[in-house]
């Protein structure tokens, strides 16, 4: 009788607690991400409209357009007054994916950019954000795209000019949608 004792002290009821605490963490995860969940997704959209008005400072709203081509344009919102849109298009770097944000004007210019470099190489790749080669950006067209390639970083810098090159051709494509 005294070994079922142990037994059940033993080995029992420790499962017995640990499922306990379990089941306890897990139904307060819950509650907490049911909690934060919105106030999460509130604030990426607040950052992310932040965002577009910043690259495009003339524009009073936006509205997404539905885009089913290419898999890497992540997203298209184009200005409710015509000043122009923002595309977000993905594409592979160096050390993994590259984001370019691009501000394009309703004439088919480009505005301005914004590159997550993250993924890339410290003080070579990631130079692919900075306005020095940012810059070389604004004012081009689909006809027109020739910019300068960083030396030494050309799949970080390839891969910001195939998404500003993706994200005027796919503004060809959708312009005058709304």
């Amino acid at each position: 009788m005294n070994e079922k004792k142990n037994f059940f002290k033993e080995t029992i009821k420790p499962i017995i607690v640990l499922v306990v605490i379990c089941l306890l963490s897990s139904g307060l995860l819950g509650i907490t991400n049911a909690v934060t969940a919105p106030i999460i997704k509130e604030n990426e959209l607040a950052a992310a409209l932040k965002d577009r008005q910043d690259l495009l400072p003339e524009a009073t709203g936006f509205t997404e357009i539905h885009y089913d081509g290419d898999h890497r344009v992540k997203s298209i919102h184009a200005d409710d007054n015509g000043s122009g849109y923002i595309i977000v298009v993905e594409a592979g770097g160096y050390g993994g994916t590259v984001t370019t944000t691009a501000a394009i004007a309703s004439d088919g210019s480009v505005i301005s950019i914004r590159v997550g470099a993250d993924t890339e190489t410290k003080g070579l790749g990631s130079k692919v954000a900075l306005e020095s080669f940012t810059d070389n950006f604004i004012g081009h067209s689909l006809n027109d795209p020739a910019v300068s390639i960083i030396s030494g970083a050309t799949y970080s810098s390839k891969a910001v000019i195939e998404s500003v090159v993706l994200a005027l051709e796919v503004f060809d494509a959708v312009k005058g949608v709304n």
